[in-house]
């Protein structure tokens, strides 16, 4: 299963997260549509982008 971070807003700490945010996804080069046909979640309301986050989305479309 893949990991998703994100920050939270109080204590700026790292923690799991709903899903992969669409700016995440598109700088991956991958559809929101791929990836939920293959079990992985992506969150339309998240707007923030994370490097953490685009590096698993590049090494998981290495796999696909």
């Amino acid at each position: 299963m893949n990991r998703i971070n994100v920050k939270s807003p109080g204590t700026k700490r790292w923690r799991g997260g709903k899903g992969f945010s669409m700016p995440e996804v598109k700088e991956a080069g991958l559809s929101p549509e791929a990836l939920r046909k293959k079990g992985v979640m992506v969150d339309s309301k998240r707007k923030s982008k994370h490097q953490k986050n685009t590096d698993e989305l590049n090494s998981l479309k290495e796999d696909l």
